[in-house]
C-alpha cells in the first residue's frame, strides 16, 4: 500500500502549474512544517525548500520536531529528503517562517509560508512539538484561548497580502490553529481563502468559544482523521466533508501523517472510525464535560504539569533520563496537588468505566459505594487475597528482591539528601540513618548469603500475620458476643497466629504455601466484609 513518500515520488515531476494543489500537497506540506528550520533561516529570509534541506545536512541532519523517537527522525528525513529532490515541492519558496518556544509565556507556535505559484500560498501550521509547553497548551484549549491561537490569527493577518490567495492547513495542533484563526480572520482577508485543510486536530471548546463560527468557513474546509481518531474526537467539530483515512500504524500511532495510505492517486478512505476511538472519543467528551467547571480544569492542568516538570526536563524525550532524584521531586510535588486535581483526576476512569457524565446516576452511585469504608475494604481484600492464591510460587523470590532493591535504593537516596539538607547532621537523622543502614544491609546480605532471601520472606510473612492477628484479636472488642462474626474472628486471630509461630521457624521452601494461606485468609474474610457491606445498604443509615 502507497504512502505520502510514495506520492512524493510518483507525483514529484509535476508542476503544481501542471496538476494544482491537492489534499494529499497539503499533507506534505504540513509534514514539512514540523522540520526545525531555526539555525537556516534568517528572519524574514526567502529561501527554495531544496536549499533549506541541504543547508540542515550539512549542518548534521534535520530534526523534526515531533516526540516520536529516533527511528521516526530517520524516517521523517528520508521524507524531507525526497521532497526537497522533487522537482514539485524542492523549488517551493518558503517565507515567513517563525517559531517560537516560550515557558514564560506558555507558548509553542511555528508557522511557514510556501510560495504555491504567482498568485497563490499555502500557509502550514506545525502541530505539537516534544516539549512540555506544547503539550500543555493542548490541554489548555479546555479552558481558554492558548497563546498559539492568537498567534497563529496574528500571523495570518500580518503576513497574508491582498494580491495573493491561500490554503491554510495544519496537523493536530496546528490544525486546531488554521481553524481558529480561519474562522476569526476580518471580512477582507477571509475572502483572500481558497480552502481550509484540518487534519486530525481537535476542534474548539465551546466553553471557550461560540461554535457557530465553524459555520463561516465549513464550506471550504476539509477535514482528514485516521481510521483510529482520537485526537480529532476532543472537540469533534460538524464539517460537511469529512474524511476518515485508512493507516498502516496501530491504535493512537495512526495520528502520524506520514501512516495515512493511498489508493488511486488519493486518500484510501474508509466509511467509519474504527469503534475503539469512538469508544476513547466518548469518554474523553464525557471526562471534560463533566468537570463543567473551567477553573477545575486550568487547576488539573496546572497541576498535572508542574508535577511532570519538577524533575527539571523541558520535553519528553527526557524522560528516560530521570534519575532518583527528579522521581523524588515528582513525589514530592504530588503529595502537595489540589483536591480538585484529584477529583478531576478520578472522574476520568469513572468515565472510562461508567460511560456516564459524573452527575448521572450510574456514576453516583458508583462514588458513593466506593465511599463506603467497608465496601472498600471488602473489595481490596478479595482483589488481595485472589493475588496471593494465583501468584506463581516461582515469582515471590523475585517480587521480594525486585521490592528489597527498590526500598533499599529509596532509603539511601532520600537519606543521603535529608543529611545534605541538615548539613550532615547525624544525630538529627539517627532513626533514619538506622533504617537506611539496616535495609543497605538486608541487601547486601540478599546477595551474598545463599537462602537469605527465603529467611527474610519467611520474616517478612511471619511478622504480617502476627500483624494481622492482632488487629483481628483488637477488633473483637467491638462486635457483638456470640455472634457468627465474633466466632469467625476468634478463629481467624488463632490461625493466623498460629501460621506467624510456624512461618517463623518453618523451612524456605514453605512460604509458597504460606502465601495460599494468606490468600485464603483475605479472601473469606472480603467476602464476609461484602456480606456486611450489604447488610448495611439494606437496614438504610437511620439504623
Amino acid at each position: 500500500m502507497a504512502n505520502l513518500q510514495d506520492y512524493v515520488i510518483w507525483r514529484g515531476d509535476l508542476s503544481f502549474a501542471e496538476r494544482p494543489l491537492t489534499e494529499l500537497d497539503n499533507l506534505v506540506l504540513c509534514q514539512l512544517s514540523y522540520i526545525n528550520m531555526s539555525s537556516v533561516f534568517p528572519h524574514g529570509e526567502v529561501i527554495a525548500l531544496r536549499d533549506v534541506v541541504q543547508a540542515l545536512l550539512d549542518r548534521g541532519g534535520i530534526r523534526t520536531l515531533v516526540a516520536d523517537g529516533e527511528e521516526k527522525h530517520d524516517e521523517y528525513e528520508e521524507f524531507a529528503r525526497a521532497a526537497a529532490a522533487s522537482r514539485r515541492f524542492g523549488s517551493l519558496l518558503m517565507t515567513n517562517y517563525e517559531d517560537i518556544l516560550d515557558p514564560q509565556q506558555q507558548i509553542q507556535f511555528s508557522a511557514v509560508t510556501f510560495r504555491i505559484s504567482r498568485d497563490t500560498a499555502f500557509i502550514a501550521f506545525r502541530g505539537t512539538d516534544d516539549s512540555l509547553v506544547g503539550w500543555k497548551e493542548d490541554f489548555m484549549l479546555s479552558f481558554e484561548k492558548i497563546p498559539a491561537q492568537e498567534q497563529a490569527l496574528s500571523y495570518l493577518m500580518r503576513v497574508m497580502q491582498p494580491d495573493l490567495r491561500y490554503y491554510i492547513g495544519g496537523h493536530s495542533k496546528g490544525a486546531n490553529l488554521a481553524l481558529y484563526a480561519s474562522c476569526l480572520l476580518p471580512k477582507e482577508q477571509f475572502g483572500q481563502l481558497l480552502h481550509v485543510y484540518v487534519n486530525d486536530g481537535p476542534g474548539l471548546c465551546p466553553d471557550v468559544l461560540d461554535t457557530s463560527v465553524i459555520a463561516r468557513i465549513d464550506p471550504i474546509t476539509t477535514k482528514i482523521v485516521p481510521e483510529y481518531d482520537v485526537i480529532g474526537k476532543i472537540f469533534e467539530m460538524p464539517v460537511t466533508d469529512n474524511r476518515i483515512v485508512r493507516s498502516n500504524a496501530r491504535g493512537v500511532l495512526q495520528h502520524g501523517i506520514l501512516t495515512w495510505q493511498l489508493r488511486d492517486g488519493g486518500l484510501d478512505l474508509v466509511s467509519s472510525n474504527a469503534p475503539g476511538s469512538m469508544w476513547i472519543g466518548q469518554v474523553l467528551d464525557q471526562w471534560i464535560g463533566g468537570v463543567s467547571n473551567v477553573e477545575d480544569r486550568r487547576t488539573f492542568v496546572n497541576d498535572l504539569f508542574d508535577t511532570i516538570g519538577a524533575c527539571g526536563i523541558t520535553n519528553f524525550n527526557e524522560l528516560s533520563g530521570v534519575g532518583p532524584d527528579g522521581l523524588e521531586k515528582m513525589l514530592e510535588t504530588v503529595s502537595h496537588i489540589s483536591p480538585i486535581t484529584l477529583d478531576v483526576a478520578r472522574a476520568l476512569p469513572v468515565a472510562a468505566v461508567t460511560g456516564q457524565k459524573s452527575q448521572d446516576t450510574w456514576t453516583y452511585r458508583l462514588t458513593s459505594l466506593l465511599k463506603n469504608s467497608v465496601l472498600t475494604r471488602a473489595l481490596l481484600l478479595i482483589v488481595s487475597g485472589l493475588c496471593a492464591m494465583l501468584i506463581p510460587n516461582e515469582l515471590l523470590p523475585l517480587s521480594i528482591a525486585i521490592g528489597m532493591t527498590a526500598f533499599a535504593a529509596f532509603e539511601l537516596v532520600h537519606t543521603f539528601r535529608r543529611l545534605k539538607a541538615l548539613h550532615w547532621d547525624l544525630k538529627a537523622m539517627q532513626t533514619q540513618a538506622f533504617i537506611c543502614l539496616a535495609s543497605i544491609a538486608i541487601y547486601l546480605m540478599i546477595l551474598i548469603k545463599d537462602g537469605a532471601l527465603m529467611l527474610l520472606s519467611n520474616a517478612i510473612f511471619g511478622t504480617l500475620f502476627l500483624l494481622m492477628a492482632y488487629h483481628i484479636a483488637d477488633r473483637i472488642k467491638g462486635q457483638k458476643r456470640h455472634s457468627f462474626r465474633f466466632f469467625w474472628s476468634i478463629a481467624e486471630a488463632v490461625l493466623l497466629a498460629l501460621m506467624a509461630v510456624f512461618i517463623l521457624i518453618a523451612p524456605s521452601g514453605a512460604v509458597g504455601g504460606f502465601t495460599f494461606a494468606t490468600g485464603i485468609v483475605c479472601f473469606a474474610d472480603g467476602i464476609l466484609h461484602l456480606a456486611d457491606a450489604i447488610s448495611q445498604r439494606r437496614r438504610g443509615p437511620a439504623e
